[in-house]
């Protein structure tokens, strides 16, 4: 039983005591069955740790450690971002970088054999990637582009910002610690609204020159239109001359 416990807790002092005491209030009126314990102990952690974990967070824990990744405006992005990492790949190289310092110090990372990690199975699952997506969705002003962008394998550029929709993203990024993502999301949005700026002074550079060359053209067949009437006035005084003359 004890070792279904620290498979969960990851021997988290808080969570394990935690759910020592909700064992043994649950054996009062259901004992734990020999050979049920791993069973037994899971639909514990989910029915009373995990499930609606805000309003079962008592005493305060898990809204500790929340706060914590959440409170700094300016830097929550990078550190949901590398959370968000380590939960997609399942661990990272420890580096000592402040992001991942901050982690550690909230709890819901650990660093283990030269690689961190998210501390225990019950951070993961109350921290997932569903919970970081929501999140971020609602720091970004961006974040269903950039969703799209990133589903795209990065290849769909008209998942990207332009024109005032990119000058709001980069003064709301201007003061903030992003992660690499955003940055490399920005960039290409700008490398991209640079290219259709390009594209666009040259294609109105090109229908200028068109509409110089018709212009001229036309003019061409203006003073061609004159050159003949004027002809055909000179043409026309002659033989009335000639006429005349003759008569």
């Amino acid at each position: 039983m004890l070792a279904a416990v620290l498979q969960w807790t990851g021997g988290q002092p808080f969570l394990t005591q935690k759910l020592c005491n909700l064992i043994q209030a649950a054996q009062r009126d259901h004992p734990i069955v020999a050979g049920a314990e791993g069973a037994q102990v899971e639909a514990l952690v989910r029915s009373h740790l995990i499930h609606h974990w805000e309003a079962q967070d008592d005493p305060e824990h898990l809204r500790t450690i929340r706060d914590r990744l959440l409170a700094d405006e300016l830097r929550s992005g990078r550190l949901l971002s590398l959370h968000q990492q380590i939960l997609t790949v399942g661990a990272i190289p420890a580096d000592g970088s402040p992001d991942q310092a901050e982690l550690k110090l909230s709890g819901i990372a650990i660093a283990r054999n030269g690689h961190l990690q998210i501390a225990n199975p019950i951070y993961a699952a109350v921290f997932s990637l569903d919970w970081v997506n929501q999140c971020l969705a609602q720091q970004r002003p961006y974040a269903v582009m950039l969703q799209a962008w990133v589903a795209s394998n990065f290849q769909d550029d008209s998942r990207l910002l332009m024109g005032q929709a990119l000058q709001d993203a980069l003064r709301w990024a201007a003061d903030k610690s992003l992660s690499d993502l955003d940055y490399r999301y920005l960039s290409a949005s700008q490398e991209w609204d640079a290219k259709m700026v390009r594209l666009e002074l040259k294609a109105k550079n090109q229908a200028n020159h068109m509409l110089a060359e018709a212009q001229r053209k036309t003019n061409q067949i203006i003073w061609f239109s004159y050159l003949s009437l004027g002809t055909c006035l000179a043409i026309s005084l002659v033989a009335l001359l000639i006429s005349l003359l003759r008569s």
